[in-house]
């Protein structure tokens, strides 16, 4: 529908031909569902062009509206522009101004028939409109059938630049891969290491331990250089074991030293030396056949005949000419004990 503001008249727009009638279905066998034929349009496609139209012309009563709001505005503005010219040619003191002040409040008058003039055929148009929106929506079909889904397209081949792309990401995920498993090994390796020096430190500084022979006090059982391992956890020694022990001397300067001795008495037992150089525990001459030298007294260190505690044993060297043993620095408790010899590697002058 077409407005002619000059004119002042609306046109009626053309009632549209009435869609042709469908053809009656043909007695042959209905097509393939991959064969394709052109048909009237289908009763959903007419439905879908009256909401169309529909909501064209719903647009353009809006824009209508609009243009009668705007049309108010102009008509106010008009008045006011009008009742100011009013003013105006009633405060006049001469009859120009007066001439003047009459010919704007003309002219404002004459826009203001205009604009309502333009809003009264706005309003009308808007009924036009509304009712060939009723029509249209009376005419509407009630049951509409669905239309039949196209198949999913089939997705379009890649490009080869896209394959080679795709093969390189795939490379580029196996790299990946394999550095998280080298990585993976690596740390276990590292774990299996520190295990491994866990279960070091704990068996050589908690259960066992070794030690250097620094002289030939020991001599022949120990010589010099030889290696000793020792087992820490057994503190309850007997006559003729070979312990090591860390024990302050009276030339140490307050420091305690590790010696290597032979135990030959424990706790109760009564240990003395004779004049003649020879060993007596509990007033019984020991004979030792490991032992190849004389046991000569220290004077003026250790009084005899000395009783043992109940905790405390005598060590002497087996080299006994002039060895640091309990003859110096008397007996040893069992807490200057640090372990009883398990072996002895061979490692003369080491």
């Amino acid at each position: 529908m077409i407005v002619n503001e000059r004119d002042e008249e609306i046109l009626e727009p053309t009632p549209e031909e009435p869609a042709a009638e469908p053809q009656p279905e043909s007695p042959e066998p209905a097509p393939e569902a991959a064969e394709t034929t052109p048909a009237e349009p289908s009763q959903g496609a007419a439905t879908r062009a009256v909401e169309t139209a529909a909501k064209a012309a719903m647009t353009a009563v809006r824009r209508l509206f609009y243009s009668i709001k705007e049309a108010g505005d102009q008509a106010a503005e008009t008045d006011e522009t009008a009742a100011r010219a009013a003013r105006e040619a009633a405060d006049a003191k001469t009859a120009e101004e007066a001439a003047v002040a009459a010919f704007t409040a003309a002219r404002a008058a004459e826009a203001t028939a205009k604009i309502s003039a333009r809003a009264a055929r706005t309003a009308q148009l808007a009924a036009v409109l509304e009712r060939a929106i009723a029509e249209a929506e009376r005419e509407r079909p009630e049951d509409t059938e669905p239309e039949a889904e196209e198949p999913p397209a089939a997705p379009p081949a890649l490009p080869a630049e896209s394959t080679a792309s795709g093969k390189e990401s795939e490379r580029l995920v196996k790299r990946v891969k394999r550095f998280e498993r080298s990585v993976k090994d690596y740390q276990y390796l590292i774990l299996r290491l520190l295990l491994i020096l866990l279960v070091v430190w704990v068996l050589f500084f908690m259960v066992v331990g070794v030690t250097r022979m620094t002289s030939d006090e020991m001599y022949p059982r120990v010589d010099g250089g030889d290696l000793v391992l020792f087992y820490r956890l057994d503190k309850d020694v007997r006559a003729q074991d070979i312990v090591v022990l860390r024990k302050e001397t009276p030339s140490s300067d307050g420091r305690e030293e590790l010696f290597v001795l032979r135990v030959v008495a424990v706790g109760g037992d009564t240990v003395e030396i004779s004049d003649s150089e020879h060993l007596r525990i509990n007033g019984s001459t020991m004979i030792e056949s490991n032992i190849f030298y004389s046991t000569p007294r220290f004077e003026g260190f250790t009084e005899y005949p000395l009783t043992l505690g109940p905790d405390e044993c005598f060590v002497l060297a087996d080299r006994r000419d002039g060895s640091t043993d309990s003859r110096y620095f008397g007996p040893v408790k069992k807490s200057e004990l640090v372990g009883t010899v398990i072996t002895i590697l061979r490692r003369n002058n080491l």
